[in-house]
């Protein structure tokens, strides 16, 4: 049976990729530095030991800086720990994925309207972003799976 390694577009026996990609994570361990950079600057910004309101007027959605330290510095958390410990493996990219599309279309989708119904769990967010979030997260990760096997 064959599978895919990131990276690759040939198909190679799965004993190869694993090995290629355990070769590539020792040689590649300091690229987890670039989100944990970018990590780091958010929370650094959100906690005002940073001035930027460049910063916080594109990643705040009511313009108020603490809100970097929580949405952001967890999204770059998880993007750190995806690079860290599983670069150019399939784990990572379906997580990434999973982030970039759902989060992307849930803020797009859920500001569409007023009259959204929100979370009972969360009155900041409405079912409709949480709808779009599962769907193009599923739908992107399907895509990239076929477009990889095919």
């Amino acid at each position: 049976r064959s599978s895919f390694c990131v990276g690759r577009s040939l198909r190679i026996p799965k004993n190869q990729c694993t090995t290629q990609c355990q070769v590539c994570l020792k040689r590649q361990k300091h690229l987890f530095l670039v989100p944990f950079a970018y990590t780091a600057v958010f929370w650094l910004v959100g906690s005002g030991v940073i001035s930027s309101d460049m910063i916080v007027k594109s990643m705040s959605r009511s313009g108020n800086r603490a809100e970097l330290k929580i949405g952001p510095v967890q999204y770059g958390l998880i993007m750190t720990l995806m690079t860290w410990c599983y670069w150019k493996r399939v784990e990572a990219i379906f997580v990434i994925m999973t982030l970039s599309f759902g989060d992307g279309f849930a803020a797009l989708m859920g500001n569409l309207s007023a009259k959204n119904k929100k979370l009972w769990w969360n009155n900041s967010k409405s079912w409709i972003g949480l709808i779009s979030y599962i769907v193009t997260s599923t739908a992107g990760i399907i895509g990239v799976c076929w477009y990889f096997t095919e």
